[in-house]
């Protein structure tokens, strides 16, 4: 349960900080272009490393875990939590989100995520997917599943001809961007 990662001479080197003590419990991570560590964690904490040195701690005032980060091409990092209609973005040392949905939702998956060739980002869980652009900060497309008679989505990859292939547990549907 220590975070850990493989040096350049193939070693492991195990990653346990002070500041995580004996409760930290990490649901997600990511290197970003400038090669700092983004962790969150289950109380909504995400610190951010360079190298063994912590760099900044925030703290997300929301009932759900961090899940996901991703970094746009412009270097921006964005992030999600499980139970939400929000996707979360820095800007400068602020948090501020985009809305997907109008109302709250509570979406019981963790989401994941994919940064476009074009540089647009697509965030998604099982019956839901949505395409932001992180320059204007809109959301260019959102697509809601039934469960029931599309399946779970598994996965999504952009083909060489930009289109979305979305994987469920029914079979495949392809949208063109």
């Amino acid at each position: 349960g220590i975070p850990g990662y493989i040096t350049p001479a193939g070693f492991v080197h195990s990653f346990k900080p002070k500041i995580f003590g004996d409760s930290v419990v990490v649901n997600c991570f990511r290197h970003d272009k400038e090669n700092k560590l983004w962790i969150g964690d289950r109380k909504n904490n995400i610190y951010v490393f360079q190298n063994d040195s912590l760099l900044q701690k925030y703290h997300l005032n929301d009932v759900s875990g961090i899940d996901a980060f991703i970094e746009d091409q412009h270097g921006r990092m964005w992030f999600t939590t499980k139970n939400t209609s929000l996707i979360y973005y820095f800007e400068g040392s602020q948090i501020k989100n985009i809305r997907i949905y109008p109302d709250d939702r509570m979406f019981n998956t963790s989401h994941r995520s994919i940064l476009l060739r074009r540089g647009f980002i697509v965030i998604y869980g099982y019956t839901h997917f949505a395409v932001i652009d992180p320059n204007t900060l809109n959301i260019i497309y959102k697509k809601e599943f039934a469960a029931e008679t599309s399946g779970k989505i598994i996965g999504i990859y952009e083909g060489d001809d930009y289109k979305l292939w979305i994987g469920t547990t029914n079979g495949i549907n392809v949208y063109a961007q």
